[in-house]
């Protein structure tokens, strides 16, 4: 397979009504650059399939192609079932409900770059822009991540994440849901990485829901599962 110098894994989840837009930002911000997007269908059932046939006929989009899970085994999953077919040095990975603009993953990938060793890094996103009672939800899972792990983490479910390719190999053992993103981070820290935070703006989902934040008992189970999984990782710390 042809190298290229950035890979971007996009997964999506009946998100067909916010691909047109995607794509036009993502041909927008990486004009000339050697990237690809890697659009990882996560088992939608809503009309994704016909909306990327649609819109990657058009010859701007030739950077970017789909890969196909054909039924959804979580956000984490659908993540890495596209890195492992990433063709870049560098790789990627960021949401596709329009929070977050496609130009931040080129800022990201700016920012590793200048690092003479940018297998030692990972850079992230850091929301300057938060809803009070969501800045204190994730102000209080960092504190208890703090306690348990004995390090300072940052904006843990921030996006994007841009890294060398050497450490996906790091990442084999990741869960397959929402505690993907906490993994990263874990194993960058684990591994004595730098991790640089750059500041993002986060938007407002356009189209339908999210997929964990639907309810506040699907919320309240979420956190619970979160902090169940924290616990486990840091006895699971101490014995090794």
């Amino acid at each position: 397979m042809k190298s290229v110098d950035l890979s971007i894994v996009l997964p999506c989840y009946n998100e067909a009504k916010s691909i047109p837009f995607l794509l036009k930002r993502f041909a927008e911000v990486i004009g000339k650059m050697n990237v690809e997007l890697v659009i990882v269908n996560n088992g939608s059932y809503d009309n994704t399939v016909e909306v990327l046939e649609k819109e990657l006929k058009n010859p701007k989009y030739k950077f970017a192609r789909v890969v196909t899970v054909k039924r959804n085994k979580g956000y984490g999953y659908g993540i890495l079932f596209g890195l492992k077919s990433c063709k870049g040095d560098v790789l990627a990975y960021t949401h596709a409900d329009q929070q977050c603009d496609p130009l931040d993953v080129i800022r990201a990938y700016d920012e590793l770059v200048k690092y003479p060793d940018m297998k030692r890094v990972l850079v992230k996103g850091k929301r300057i822009t938060r809803v009070l009672r969501e800045l204190i939800i994730t102000k209080g899972l960092h504190m208890i991540a703090t306690i348990l792990f004995f390090r300072k983490f940052d904006d843990i479910n921030c996006q994007p994440k841009v890294f060398y390719k050497s450490f996906f190999e790091k990442l084999a053992q990741a869960p397959h849901d929402f505690k993907f993103d906490f993994y990263v981070q874990y194993m960058a820290m684990k591994s004595e990485m730098k991790i640089k935070s750059i500041p993002v703006k986060w938007g407002q989902r356009k189209h339908g829901e999210s997929h964990w934040a639907y309810s506040t008992i699907s919320k309240i189970k979420t956190y619970w599962d979160f902090f169940k999984y924290l616990a486990k990782l840091s006895i699971m710390d101490l014995f090794k």
